[in-house]
């Protein structure tokens, strides 16, 4: 398994540029992943959850052969691996903010319990210091139904 490669095309599908958000998208320290990259090694159980959440064919990760993405039932997977239901979300943001939410939908699927509460915590204090106009607060069990 060549850790550097399979680095490359997880950033390449998930469209990232820094070796820190690989490290949170696979649920590891900075500590940590730089012990993974040392010693040439992502466990397997690691990929498989990586490409199970994100619809990553785990095929092109191992050896840059097929395609990115998997194809699920009830839908075609969009190159940007997500559902065509759910592109709609997607229309009209700017790319900066698209790979912003990428990056917080990575930190709230990861395994990090406390990534995860501080967001929660983040976004519901925003809403109520800023009156913005939003029906209720997310709650992390609404978040747990969707990933």
């Amino acid at each position: 398994m060549d850790f550097d490669k399979i680095i490359k095309r997880i950033k390449e599908v998930k469209k990232l540029t820094y070796d820190v958000e690989v490290a949170n998208l696979l649920g590891y320290t900075k500590n940590a992943f730089a012990e993974r990259k040392r010693r040439n090694s992502i466990p397997q159980d690691k990929l498989d959850l990586l490409c199970e959440r994100e619809n990553i064919n785990i095929n092109y990760l191992l050896t840059g052969e097929g395609s990115k993405f998997k194809e699920e039932k009830g839908g075609v997977v969009s190159q940007e691996g997500i559902q065509q239901g759910d592109i709609i979300k997607y229309i009209g943001l700017l790319p900066e903010e698209q790979a912003l939410i990428d990056k917080l939908i990575g930190i709230l699927r990861g395994k990090n319990k406390d990534n995860r509460k501080a967001i929660i915590e983040n976004v519901n204090a925003f809403y109520k210091t800023r009156n913005v106009d939003y029906e209720d607060d997310i709650e992390e069990s609404e978040l747990k139904k969707t990933s």
